[in-house]
């Protein structure tokens, strides 16, 4: 059987492009895997499985110590050893510095610092600007994509560059402190 020169040369040029998108798919499934994805999964309670909200009445209770509760993290430790803290249950007191959406908002530790983290949630939560909060939940690295898919929330380019360079915070409980 014969193949005509023609025939060669289509699968000559066909080659070098399918090469081309075999790499360009191991290399998105290894940048998946390293940053993980929309599979992430967050530390929920069974009742928030079933649809119960948040905690998110008014209170001042404090974490930390006691009933063996976790010590407070400060934003500034999950940033400047993201390693150390990706995958652990954290508590963390801040500030809304900015409502994302129903399942998301930015959270800002005050100080000389502009630490910020992006906080996401599997249940809608009614916060405002300068809420005072407690978040417990667990620190993860996520994928915009992962972001925007698992939590409903459409990132700006801003907000997709933190998602990309730090952890975020995926919150089993919200409590927001009374002033």
């Amino acid at each position: 059987m014969a193949i005509d020169d023609e025939a060669l040369e289509t699968q000559t040029q066909v080659l070098p492009w399918a090469l081309f998108l075999i790499a360009l798919v191991l290399v998105a499934a290894l940048i998946v895997l390293a940053y993980g994805g929309a599979g992430e999964s967050p530390l929920v309670t069974e009742d928030q499985q079933q649809g119960a909200p948040l905690n998110t009445t008014p209170t001042t209770n404090t974490f930390g110590g006691v009933g063996g509760a976790a010590a407070t993290t400060t934003i500034e430790d999950m940033l400047d050893n993201p390693v150390a803290t990706v995958g652990n249950a954290v508590t963390v007191r801040g500030e809304v510095e900015r409502p994302i959406g129903p399942r998301a908002f930015i959270l800002d530790e005050p100080g000389i610092r502009a630490d910020q983290i992006l906080v996401l949630t599997s249940n809608v939560v009614v916060l405002e600007e300068g809420d005072a909060v407690v978040v417990k939940g667990t620190v993860r690295s996520m994928t915009v994509a992962g972001v925007e898919q698992r939590y409903g929330v459409d990132l700006t380019s801003a907000l997709a560059t933190m998602v990309l360079e730090h952890p975020v915070i995926v919150a089993s409980s919200i409590t927001v402190e009374s002033p």
